[in-house]
């Protein structure tokens, strides 16, 4: 995956391209779409952190050094993002309905969906009828949910 190229046997492959095809497939539309990349996205090497775990037995586990992000864009690579927090208003109205019956992730769907069914206020032509989506990358290794 080496700036965004995926080496197949026959030649390499941009995964945008790829999926782009899919989201030109209107039966897919409203469909969840998973890509599950298992390829080297550089040369650099992850290093791990031990850490000592609370237990009776004195264990000690390494973990990468990429463990355990959330990170969320307001709106997909190369693409703006609107007026207003959409994002952050939906993440905290789903928060503050869901806090306590569903973990993080399930409620970053929630928000997914709120923010997508979000319409610009046309204020001019080139923005009438836009959306915005927000991009979600996590390392995360435990659910995480709100006490």
């Amino acid at each position: 995956d080496k700036g965004g190229q995926l080496y197949a046997l026959d030649r390499p492959y941009l995964l945008n391209d790829i999926i782009t095809i899919f989201e030109k497939q209107r039966s897919l539309v409203n469909k969840p779409k998973l890509f599950f990349v298992q390829a080297c996205r550089d040369d650099n090497l992850d290093a791990s952190n031990t850490v000592k775990l609370d237990s009776e037995y004195d264990s000690v586990l390494s973990i990468p050094t990429h463990a355990d992000f959330l990170i969320l864009h307001s709106t997909v690579k190369a693409y703006r993002k609107y007026n207003g927090s959409w994002m952050i208003q939906a993440l905290c109205d789903i928060i503050g309905k869901h806090y306590e019956d569903l973990d993080l992730l399930h409620m970053i769907t929630l928000m997914n969906k709120k923010v997508t069914y979000e319409r610009v206020t046309p204020t001019n032509e080139d923005t009438n009828n836009k959306q915005q989506m927000i991009e979600t990358k996590f390392t995360l290794t435990k659910y995480l949910k709100f006490q």
